[in-house]
């Protein structure tokens, strides 16, 4: 399918550089992840950044790199777009491209909830397959786990958890949300621990810190806690179950188990022995090409389910909207 890039910045490019994500990612930007996914054939960028085009045309050699989608030549012939550019040109791709039959979107769906449903309804009356890049969703062995009973053969019945995120709710918040419905299930009701603080530099503008509770239909609460990514980096899950804990840290690139063993400190009792650590043998190399992959069969098999699709991501959204909403009405229990 041909395809298109509109917003060619650190996701869609330039974290392809660190020497890090590399190693941990494989493909961390959609650039590498296109290169190697052959059913995609990568050809445009827009940016009206003049210096984007330059690396496109240099590092990529794109040879259609365009400031503004009105000036790409050949509309009706793309087929696939990638957006990763600011919330409010959704529409705009759309009212351009007539013959759209797969995105691969990066959050937010829109600049408010209510122009992001119009966006995936008009994506839906034209047959538009759309994939929201939650990457934890392309890692085969998180999808694994979320499988069946996987996570509960390692944990047993899941008791509490808690997360740690920074650089913003609508962020890496979003991305902590997502992991958590993925591997345990709808959310039913959300709660504030702590007022909304506007960020004055986060990746999406007017995003927010804030502490909230997350009850699942189990009734077992998890807690997510903003961290000051000026002093250090971190976003995690520690889920803890009757059988053991598992966490995944370091931005979930790794991932470890912890036992129950017998109480050092009281007999005939149990404990999660700290000391006894495995490191799980997860791999998220190759996650964002996997959901590329999963975005095209979508495309030619009708019976092919999206792994990160857009309706999970709105739903992901309004749960974020319902916890500002908790934070104004001092800390309300909002059933999702």
């Amino acid at each position: 399918m041909r395809t298109l890039i509109t917003g060619f910045g650190a996701i869609a490019d330039s974290l392809g550089e660190d020497p890090h994500m590399l190693r941990l990612h494989g493909e961390p930007c959609h650039a590498l992840a296109l290169q190697k996914t052959p059913r995609f054939s990568w050809d445009c960028v827009v940016d009206p950044d003049p210096h984007a085009l330059e690396r496109a045309q240099g590092v990529y050699a794109i040879p259609h790199c365009h400031s503004s989608l009105d000036s790409v030549p050949d509309k009706e012939s793309y087929e696939a777009a990638v957006i990763t550019s600011p919330a409010h040109t959704r529409q705009s791709l759309l009212d351009t491209f007539p013959n759209l039959k797969a995105i691969m979107l990066e959050k937010p769906l829109g600049p408010d909830l209510d122009l992001a449903e119009h966006f995936l309804d008009q994506c839906e009356s034209r047959n538009i397959q759309v994939q929201v890049n939650f990457w934890r969703r392309g890692v085969k062995d998180y999808l694994a786990l979320a499988q069946g009973s996987e996570l509960e053969k390692r944990i047993g019945t899941f008791q509490t958890g808690f997360a740690l995120y920074g650089n913003g709710l609508f962020n890496n918040g979003s991305h902590l949300v997502d992991f958590i419905q993925f591997l345990l299930g709808p959310i039913q009701a959300v709660q504030a621990l702590s007022e909304a603080e506007r960020l004055e530099h986060s990746p999406i503008p007017g995003d927010y810190r804030l502490s909230l509770a997350l009850t699942l239909a189990s009734g077992a609460v998890i807690t997510l806690q903003p961290l000051d990514f000026e002093h250090y980096r971190e976003v995690s899950l520690d889920l803890w179950g009757t059988r053991g804990r598992i966490s995944f840290a370091q931005e979930c690139f790794n991932s470890y188990f912890f036992p129950v063993s017998e109480n050092r400190t009281l007999d005939n009792a149990h404990e999660i022995a700290w000391d006894q650590m495995t490191t799980l043998p997860f791999s998220t190399l190759g996650a964002l090409t996997s959901l590329y992959d999963n975005l095209y069969q979508s495309v030619t098999d009708p019976d092919a389910g999206l792994l990160s699709p857009a309706s999970a991501a709105l739903r992901k959204e309004k749960l974020l909207n319902q916890a500002l909403l908790s934070a104004r009405k001092g800390g309300t229990i909002i059933a999702v």
